[in-house]
């Protein structure tokens, strides 16, 4: 017979595969992103919807001052990318940084719990850490399927977001 003081509880219908999950890095730190959940695609598809064009925006920014860097490295000439991007990157909205903020931090509290947004405030690192992390997490949510170029999407999944 049961304890009577012992504490009963339902079995986890759905197990969050942290071992196998793909992994963000923020501050030098590996944060596995599972499959996300309900309560975090309600948060991060409308975040996500609202940023994605100036994302991009941004992305093929680095992209172009990253491939001419290279270029010019071939050449026979150094370059200095940071001093590149400074000089020519576009201004980065503090909205735009502070959804992308949001967006990282509910993806990892689907493998940490217990992480705290002050703690994820006070962590150092800047906005192309975030930038990098977005496409591993939007894979998470199911909604967006990364097809690498040229590539097809896996087996099964919609090509929604493309």
């Amino acid at each position: 017979m049961a304890d009577v003081h012992e504490i009963k509880r339902p079995e986890n219908k759905f197990p969050i595969d942290i071992e196998n999950a793909p992994k963000i890095v923020l501050a030098g730190m590996a944060f596995p992103i599972p499959k996300l959940g309900w309560k975090h695609n309600r948060v991060i598809e409308p975040l996500w919807s609202q940023i994605s064009a100036k994302y991009s925006t941004l992305a093929h920014a680095w992209a172009k001052l990253a491939d001419e860097a290279r270029a010019a490295e071939v050449q026979g000439t150094k370059v200095d990318l940071g001093e590149k991007v400074l000089a020519n990157f576009p201004e980065i909205p503090e909205e735009l940084v502070d959804k992308l903020a949001t967006i990282v931090f509910v993806a990892i509290t689907r493998g940490m719990p217990g992480f705290s947004r002050g703690e994820f405030d006070n962590m150092p690192f800047g906005s192309m850490e975030l930038c990098s992390a977005i496409p591993t997490i939007l894979a998470q949510t199911g909604f967006y399927v990364y097809t690498p170029a040229g590539g097809e999407p896996p087996k099964g999944e919609a090509g929604a977001g493309q």
